[in-house]
This record gives structure tokens, sequence and C-alpha cells, in this order.
């Protein structure tokens, strides 16, 4: 299971397709409370418009969160 930025809407975003932009921010820390993950320096953000957890072994998208400007 992967953390990671997408360059699309979170409706966009249920599955994830090869050739949609992306970050991978790293592996998912655990499945109860707080975490953290670092982004890149010099990511633009507003490139991206939503965060996945993925798994990668069976393509699927567990959880979706659009990202908001504020």
């Amino acid at each position: 299971m992967h953390v990671v930025l997408v360059a699309a809407n979170a409706g966009d975003a249920k599955s994830l397709k090869s050739d949609t932009e992306r970050i991978e921010l790293g592996k998912l820390k655990g499945n109860e409370g707080d975490q953290n993950y670092e982004i890149p320096a010099g990511t633009d953000l507003t490139r991206f418009g939503a965060v996945l957890i993925y798994c990668e072994r069976f393509n699927a998208v567990f959880g979706v969160a659009t990202l908001d400007k504020f």
C-alpha cells in the first residue's frame, strides 16, 4: 500500500491509470493514527488534485482525498 499524489480530481482518481501524473510519497505507515509524508522539494502542488491510498500489486485504490486550495 502506497500514498500517492495524483494530477486528477478525486472522482477521476478512483482508478489509477498508467499515464496519470503522480508522485509516490512512500509506503503506508499504518492503518491507524496520524502519519506524515515528505513531499519532494520543488513539487508544484497546484498540479495535483488528490492523494490516494494505492495497492500496486492489485492495481486498486483503497482511499481518495481531494486536495483543496486554501
